[in-house]
């Protein structure tokens, strides 16, 4: 068979789980529909990088966001919660290498250290997902979006394939 023929099913199934995370939180990042907010007629749909007013064709990009919090108390929290997307996003990439390499070659050490950076990944993700929910919670008339919940999702596939991977690693 090939590499991946060879391991176990546990192990492709925590693959699998990595790879569909990594496609979620890579949507879930560069999409502005983290939270939408109507104001006097005008719909603001934002994400991390970019925000739109009104339609996906009127946006603007990550250097007018920056300033846009600037003064407020939620650019800290902004900053927060960017850098820990970003974090948990490159160690969903991490964890996806080094579960293919555990796949290809079965090495125990491979799939724990697999598995500690897919948990690990999980719960930065939680926590900026934290932080944005309560710093936008006062917004009035703001409501979290479909980017949001794909990153709540990228999160729980990321520690499920930890989880996975450690099972696997258990086993005889």
């Amino acid at each position: 068979m090939g590499c991946i023929g060879d391991s176990s099913k546990l192990a492709c199934v925590a693959l699998i789980a990595i790879i569909i995370s990594f496609i979620c939180a890579c949507v879930a990042i560069f999409t502005p529909f983290w939270h939408q907010q109507e104001s006097n007629g005008t719909i603001t749909y934002s994400g991390l990088l970019t925000t739109c007013q009104n339609s996906i064709s009127d946006c603007f990009t990550i250097d007018n966001l920056l300033s846009a919090y600037q003064g407020t108390d939620r650019y800290d929290d902004f900053l927060v919660n960017l850098s820990l997307q970003m974090f948990g996003f490159l160690l969903i990439i991490v964890s996806m290498v080094l579960l293919l390499l555990y796949c290809c070659c079965t090495f125990k050490a491979i799939g724990v250290v697999a598995a500690i950076t897919s948990i690990l990944a999980g719960c930065v993700i939680i926590a900026g997902l934290i932080v944005y929910g309560v710093s936008f919670s006062s917004v009035v008339s703001s409501l979290l979006s479909w980017s949001f919940g794909l990153d709540v999702t990228a999160a729980v596939l990321a520690l499920a394939a930890g989880i996975l991977c450690i099972i696997n690693c258990c086993l005889p």
